[in-house]
């Protein structure tokens, strides 16, 4: 891995309604690098305002969707999907 790899995140429950996203849409960010080794739930690290509604949470039983993405130096791109239901 290379410093200048971005990586982004997705979660988004069954109906493609998004839950969380980084960087979130009013992030002037492409991505975090890989100097982040965990998040936080309800924190965007590439923006202080954040992205997730007040309150959210995961509901026991519901299928949800996480996608994680990362793109090089040199524009190569790669993501996975996963559904998992807490």
């Amino acid at each position: 891995m290379d410093s200048s790899d971005t990586f982004s995140f997705y979660l988004s429950d069954n109906s493609g309604n998004t839950i969380w996203e980084i960087p979130g849409q009013s992030s002037n960010s492409n991505g975090f690098s890989n100097s982040i080794t965990s998040l936080t739930w309800g924190i965007d690290p590439t923006d202080s305002s954040n992205d997730l509604p007040g309150g959210t949470s995961l509901t026991t039983g519901t299928t949800y969707n996480w996608q994680i993405s990362v793109q090089d130096s040199n524009g190569n791109q790669a993501q996975r999907n996963m559904y998992f239901i807490p």
